[in-house]
């Protein structure tokens, strides 16, 4: 596990950044998804609100392995992270349904990724270095 640098961390916080989390088929195949429901409780794990994600789920219950694509522009950041557990804790539940209202959209859980690698994906000359 590795902490976000505060770059990322900024980025990942801001609810205009784009935000998308792939897991993997049972074929092996990539699954993605646009995440609505998002928080950073620490600098080391992400929270992401279950809505529909019948595929992500099946996909993280069988293989915890997951990314996370932030970006805004041309800054843009890949996180490799590991699904731990999933919750129906009312405080991150209700904190996301707030958020999700506008859009008629609710959360019915929440799940924890601990993060565990991180590569910057912008423009520029770091592009794929590996940064935590």
């Amino acid at each position: 596990m590795v902490n976000l640098p505060p770059q990322v961390l900024e980025l990942a916080k801001r609810p205009d950044s784009c935000k998308v989390l792939t897991t993997i088929n049972e074929d092996g195949s990539p699954h993605s998804i646009v995440c609505g429901a998002f928080l950073i409780p620490d600098a080391h794990t992400i929270v992401v609100g279950q809505t529909w994600m019948n595929i992500t789920g099946a996909n993280v219950e069988r293989d915890p392995r997951a990314e996370i694509v932030v970006w805004i522009g041309a800054a843009a950041y890949t996180i490799q992270c590991r699904f731990v557990k999933r919750s129906e804790d009312e405080k991150y539940i209700s904190c996301m349904n707030e958020k999700l209202e506008r859009m008629n959209l609710s959360v019915t859980s929440v799940w924890f990724f601990e993060v565990m690698s991180v590569r910057d994906e912008g423009l520029g000359p770091g592009v794929g270095q590996q940064i935590a």
